[in-house]
Formats: C-alpha cells, sequence, structure tokens
C-alpha cells in the first residue's frame, strides 16, 4: 500500500442527528435526512466524537503451547460518544434515556424515563475533512451512559452520551458511507 495523505481523515467539524428508534435510514453519505424524523443536536464539546467497535476474544489454551491455540470472537459491542454543549428538550431527553418536557409555572418541566422504559434510538453521525464527508449510521442503539454534568461558573455544563448499539436479525448494527471514492472503491 503506497503512501497517501488523502486517505488520513480529521474530523474537522460534524453533525449527530436523533431520532426516534425505526425511522427511515440514509442510503447514502448525503442523502436528506428528513427533518420531521431526525434533529440536528446541535453544538458538541471539541472533543467531538468517539466511535468504538469491539470485539470480545476469547483464547483457548493447551498444555503443550504458550500461544493461543484457538482464538474465538464470542461478541462484539459498538458505540458511539461524545457530550452535546446545547441543552433543549431533544438533547436533555437523549442524554437521559427518555423522558417528557411540558409546561410548568410559566416554565418548563423536565421529568425522566420510568424505570424499565429506557428509549431506543437512530443515530446518524457526519464528519467534514474538507470535501470529504463520511456519515455513520447506527440503526438502533440504546443510552448506557450515566446523566452527569458539571455545573459551574468556569465551563460549558456537557450533556455526556453514550450509545451503545443493539443487534437486530437482519440488519447491519453500523454503516459507514463514504464521499471518497479514491479510498473506498
Amino acid at each position: 500500500m503506497a503512501l497517501d495523505t488523502g486517505q488520513t481523515r480529521v474530523a474537522g467539524t460534524g453533525t449527530i442527528y436523533i431520532g426516534a428508534y425505526g425511522v427511515a435510514l440514509p442510503s447514502s453519505y448525503n442523502s436528506a435526512l428528513p427533518s420531521a424524523n431526525y434533529t440536528d443536536l446541535g453544538y458538541t464539546s471539541e472533543d467531538g466524537i468517539t466511535f468504538t467497535d469491539e470485539p470480545t476474544i476469547d483464547k483457548k489454551m493447551a498444555w503443550q503451547s504458550y500461544y493461543a491455540i484457538r482464538i474465538i470472537e464470542t461478541s462484539r459491542m459498538a458505540k458511539i460518544a461524545f457530550d452535546l454543549a446545547q441543552w433543549n428538550t431533544a438533547t436533555l431527553k437523549l442524554a437521559a434515556g427518555g423522558g417528557t418536557v411540558a409546561a410548568a409555572g410559566g416554565g418548563s418541566k423536565f421529568s425522566p424515563h420510568a424505570a424499565g422504559t429506557i428509549a431506543e434510538w437512530t443515530a446518524v453521525c457526519d464528519i467534514t475533512d474538507g470535501s470529504v464527508t463520511d456519515r455513520y449510521v447506527f440503526p438502533r442503539c440504546m443510552v448506557v451512559s450515566n446523566l452527569e454534568t458539571n455545573l459551574n461558573r468556569a465551563d460549558l455544563a456537557l450533556l455526556p452520551v453514550e450509545l451503545e448499539v443493539i443487534g437486530e436479525d437482519g440488519v447491519l448494527p453500523w454503516i459507514m458511507y463514504s464521499s471518497d471514492t479514491s479510498a473506498f472503491v
């Protein structure tokens, strides 16, 4: 493989969209996301998004070998994590795993979801590096992080979100689309 700086990525900017589980999935890096089905989550921390696809490996050993004689993949876990900087109905509901917002005394009131009723989501993350766009699609996922934020006068109060992929028969756990036809052909 030749050295090619055009095949590197610096996620200079991006957008995270969330939809209720079951919404229509995009079919390319630039297919339109219906605003009725997907919500742009706005600003995130400057750390961007962390994407993980991790196998669980079981090594089978034998007395006659110092090395594993079999290596078996027993499961996989995929997730995305990010910190939301904007506080609104969509971001708070996502970070809390669900809930409701209602009017209350001239303001509003957020109520977290009932135990055992955590929401499932579809997530789409668009990453831009110059003229290249990569789109990561997570058809079915659930918030697995704690809602914990630091409220002080010196820093942004961020809403941490970690979405873990839920497997579904006949559906890819995650998909990456790219505008980069020179690297992915």
